[in-house]
């Protein structure tokens, strides 16, 4: 080949790694002259540094890429750079100036573009800002410090159907709209100007409602209140209302008349805002009990003008004042300085002293106390006292004559069993006119033919209950001389004796068939071993034509006396026959 310039060459636009380059190699000065890929040619490049990059750009020697050690590739940029290495198990891309020791690293994508990351982000809270966009002087962080350690906490954006909206913080001045509140807890002041709520509301520590006591709350729904209720001022309840606690009504004085619980009218126009009923309680020593009055009078409504009424009373009784006589230090005999009056109920005497184990019984005759058993001495006294307990109260029901203003009492006084007494002596039945019925049916007491109904209006029987019975006693007796009847209601019903549980041990199903442990097929059906203590009859339906009286069983067990057990069966053929059964006695 001849001999050509290297201008005189072909130039080559488009180089690939395994095209061919001329080179001098310096350190060989025997051969010179050698050859080298392209591929190759990059393999060797310098390492440079930032100041002198291994490889730069049309003699921008500030510019290019370099690679101080293993593992790192840097962009130098003149005073910048841009730091690409492995530390640890992290790969760092990092920016570094040698000229300022604050410096942006901005990631911008063209036009619309986005820029994405097909990996989580892991940022930590501490350098994680947002600035805003016109003043970085307006930043916004999180922070993580509050999760407990090992956990990961997803908050979920919800749709606004609005493009722009704004997150709720704790401290800002903010208007919320179509918030659902699941368990809210209020600790601070709470406005509203209309407050519509379908749960429930817990208002805890103590509460004021309304700006001073001459405002209204006016609740117009089923209400529960779980603890006292204290009402200073009117309140009106459009609906009904519901408490588990107690309804406390303040005393005026210590003796007197309580604050009443009123009923208003006002559904007629003549009288409306009158007093219909009012529930008091009155606390003299002389007379303490708790009255019901309704007025019924359409013209006026006045305190004085009963029609009637309820009272509930105390007796009125007095304790009576015993001197206990000591002697040889144990309780002798009884000193009655005051035997007490209406005394309704049982009194109880406790001997009080320096001494002990005396017991004694008071005796009270026609409300007072006669006499005093003395059950045990005692010993070791010296003195001793005597205190007395009992209790009592009174329902009496009042009727009155409007026009001339005239009360009758009956009263109903409690002592100890119900006893009912009138104004004319003792009750001993209570006599209806008509049939009593409580609760629109559930209990009913019929007077003209003499029976009782639980849940059901009886139509037959003495008791009819129209539903499942439970008792807790041991025995059910019934019957007479005839006989005790047990009844289906229903033919088709089967009877059932079941365990605790609900599961049936024994039946008669509507045929009449028996089964122990299992539904019966035959007429009597027991599922496990069966024992007969005494003679086992088997009776033969019909002995001509030998139909009925069969034992059918795959074998026979029989015991003799001396508890030795020979088994027959069908086809055993020693010791019985297969038509016969012998049984031989010996001496």
């Amino acid at each position: 080949m001849a001999t050509r310039k290297i201008s005189d060459l072909t130039l080559l636009t488009t180089v690939s790694p395994s095209d061919t380059l001329l080179l001098l190699d310096n350190s060989d000065p025997v051969d010179t002259n050698k050859k080298t890929e392209v591929g190759s040619i990059f393999k060797a490049v310098p390492g440079g540094s930032q100041n002198q990059p291994g490889l730069s750009f049309d003699q921008k020697t500030a510019t290019g890429l370099y690679s101080d050690t293993q593992g790192q590739l840097g962009i130098s940029l003149g005073d910048s750079k841009l730091l690409l290495e492995k530390q640890s198990t992290s790969l760092v891309l990092s920016a570094r100036d040698s000229a300022d020791s604050n410096l942006d690293l901005t990631l911008q994508a063209l036009g619309t573009g986005l820029i994405r990351f097909n990996s989580t982000i892991a940022i930590n809270d501490s350098v994680f800002t947002v600035p805003n966009s016109s003043d970085n002087s307006k930043i916004i962080k999180f922070s993580a410090t509050q999760l407990p350690t090992a956990t990961t906490r997803t908050f979920v954006f919800p749709d606004a159907g609005v493009d722009i909206d704004t997150l709720v913080t704790t401290s800002s001045t903010q208007t919320l709209t179509s918030k659902t509140l699941v368990s809210p807890i209020f600790t601070g002041d709470l406005s509203a100007v209309n407050l519509t709520m379908s749960g429930n509301l817990q208002i805890d520590g103590n509460s004021t409602l309304g700006s001073d006591n001459n405002d209204t709350l006016t609740v117009a729904s089923v209400s529960t209140f779980n603890a006292n209720l204290t009402a200073n001022n009117p309140v009106t309840l459009n609906a009904a209302t519901t408490t588990t606690a107690d309804i406390t009504i303040n005393q005026t004085s210590g003796t007197g008349t309580y604050k009443s619980l009123k009923f208003f009218d006002t559904s007629q126009n003549t009288n409306a805002g009158g007093d219909v009923a009012d529930l008091t309680v009155t606390t003299d020593q002389a007379s303490r009990h708790l009255d019901l009055s309704y007025y019924d009078q359409d013209t006026d409504y006045s305190s004085t003008n009963f029609t009637y009424g309820m009272r509930i009373a105390s007796i009125g009784y007095t304790m009576p004042d015993v001197v206990v006589n000591i002697v040889n230090g144990a309780v002798d005999s009884f000193t009655i300085t005051d035997p007490g009056a209406n005394i309704t109920a049982s009194l109880t005497a406790v001997i009080s002293g320096d001494g002990s184990d005396a017991l004694v019984t008071p005796v009270v005759v026609n409300g007072a106390l006669a006499s005093i058993t003395i059950d045990a001495g005692g010993q070791d006294y010296t003195s001793a006292t005597i205190t007395f307990t009992t209790s009592g109260g009174a329902l009496q029901y009042r009727t009155y004559d409007h026009t001339n203003e005239v009360q009758t009492n009956n009263e109903i006084i409690h002592t100890g069993n119900l006893n009912l007494i009138s104004a004319i002596g003792s009750i001993n039945n209570l006599v209806s006119t008509g049939s009593v019925n409580f609760d629109d049916g559930t209990f009913v007491l019929d007077n003209v033919n003499d029976r009782v109904g639980i849940d059901i209006v009886p139509s037959a029987y003495k008791l009819e209950v129209g539903g499942d019975i439970y008792f807790t006693g041991g025995q059910l007796i019934g019957g007479d001389s005839s006989a005790m009847v047990l009844q289906r209601r229903l033919d088709a019903t089967p009877l059932k004796f079941n365990k605790s549980d609900g599961t049936t041990q024994m039946m008669i199903d509507a045929d009449g068939k028996v089964g122990i442990n299992k539904s019966p097929s035959k007429q009597f059906d027991v599922t496990g071993d069966s024992n007969v203590d005494g003679d086992f009859y088997v009776t033969e339906t019909d002995p001509v034509n030998k139909i009925g009286g069969a034992i059918v069983a795959k074998r026979l067990k029989l015991t003799d006396l001396n508890g030795a057990v020979q088994t027959i069966t069908a086809d055993t053929i020693s010791a019985t026959s297969r038509t016969k059964v012998i049984f031989h006695a010996y001496s």
